[in-house]
Formats: C-alpha cells, structure tokens, sequence
C-alpha cells in the first residue's frame, strides 16, 4: 500500500511538471503572436481601411454574403463562427488602420471563405470539436483509474486496467488529430488571406505586405505550440501507462 501510495504522489508530481512544461509552452507561443501584432501595429496602412472594412472587401469581392463583420470584446479573441455566420473582430481589429487589423481580419475572413468553398479542413475540425472537448475532459482519468487497477504498475493486456487506459488513449488521439486539424485549417485561412490581399490590392507598400505576412504566419503557428501539447500528454501517459519500469 506504502509502495502505491509512493507512486501515486510520483504520478502527480510527474504531471504537474508535464502542466508547467505546456503552460511554458503556450505562454512562450502567446508572446511570439503578442510581439507580432505589437510590431504591426506601429505600421498604418496607406488606404486607410480598417479591419472591418478589409474583412467586408474580401466576403464581398468573393460573393460572400449573409455574413455579419461585427466588433467583439476580448484580448486576441478575433474569430469566425461558422454556425452564427458571424466574423468576431476586437475593436483593436475592427477599428484599427494599421498591418495588424489588416491581417488579423483578412485571417477571420479567410475562414469564411474556406466555409463558402465546402473546406475539408474546416469540416474536419468542426466534426472533431466535439469529440474532442469531451475526450481532453476524459482521457486523463481514464488512464488514471486504468493505472489505480493495476496497482499504479504498467497496465498489462487483458486485465480491466489496460481497457480504461487504451479508451484514454483513444480520446487522447481525438484531441492530437483535433489539433491537427486547427493547424492544417488556421495555415489554409492564412494562405487563402494572403492571396486576396494581393489580388484586391489591398497592401500598397512593401512594408505593409511584409508586416502583414508575419501577423498571417503568427496567427497560423499559434496552433504550433496547440499541437506540440497535445503530443506530449499522449507521449507522456503512453509512456506512464504502457512502458515497462524497472523499478515497478
């Protein structure tokens, strides 16, 4: 009992640091986008368009409509909801005149256009997010209590202990394929950004193109450190559940 006991607390220090280590992560993440953003910024565009307007251009020169472009608190909270039809800018976006609002917007109407195409990638991500919210509820402590059947040992095939641990596993590889599917979906929303951007004529200067290109990178990657994190929980209770311990 003395033994359980002893690997129990070793489980929960062990997570705790699999925790710290994706909280560095996405804060290390977060500040790439927040550097991004805070150099475009300081570069206003020379059409004097805001976010909005940029945004309204690109639904309606790609005869996009039934979309609503509306202002919508939040810090980095910009998005397009596909259900509402709705495309969510923070005031930041929605009102500013500068690299950042241009890009951010031409980012959220990128989705749109990727819904009015029929986008697999946006169908495959929608089709997950379900799955996957109940799966990142779940998955940890089914492999917690496959672990407490066996003794907080490896999880040996056949026994109870190995079925609740291979369904954790299971929703845990739901939740990497879901974030797979942001990345696979926010990198197309920025490329189909970029192109219509070029094409309106929307970036009159070389340094606008450039800063606004680096927000459409940083608005993609973001979902870098998303799937990075997803991989590791997997990596990390495969390894805690299934891998044989010496000292077991």
């Amino acid at each position: 009992m003395l033994a359980q006991l002893e690997m129990w607390i070793g489980l929960n220090a062990e997570s705790t640091l699999l925790a710290a280590l994706c909280l560095v992560i996405s804060v290390i993440a977060l500040s790439f986008v927040e550097s991004r953003f805070s150099d475009g910024r300081r570069v206003p565009l020379q059409s004097g368009k805001t976010g909005a307007q940029i945004a309204q251009t690109i639904l309606q020169e790609n005869g996009v409509f039934g979309v609503d472009v509306v202002r919508h608190e939040g810090f980095l909270n910009d998005h397009f909801d596909p259900g509402e039809r709705k495309l969510s800018l923070t005031p930041e976006v929605y009102d500013g005149t500068h690299a950042t609002a241009a890009g951010v917007a031409a980012h959220e109407a990128g989705h749109a256009l990727q819904q009015a195409s029929g986008s697999v990638s946006l169908w495959l991500r929608s089709a997950l997010l379900g799955p996957a919210s109940v799966g990142s509820g779940m998955a940890e402590n089914m492999i917690i209590l496959g672990l407490a059947m066996s003794g907080f040992h490896r999880v040996m095939p056949g026994t109870i202990g190995y079925g609740f641990a291979m369904v954790g596993m299971f929703l845990f590889s739901i939740c990497v394929l879901f974030s797979l599917s942001m990345l696979v979906n926010e990198i197309d929303a920025s490329r189909r950004a970029r192109a219509e951007l070029i094409r309106l004529n929307l970036l009159q200067t070389d340094e606008e193109r450039a800063h606004v290109d680096r927000i459409l990178r940083a608005a993609a990657y973001t979902y870098v450190g998303f799937v990075l994190t997803s991989a590791l929980h997997v990596a990390f209770w495969a390894l805690r559940a299934f891998a044989s311990r010496d000292d077991d």
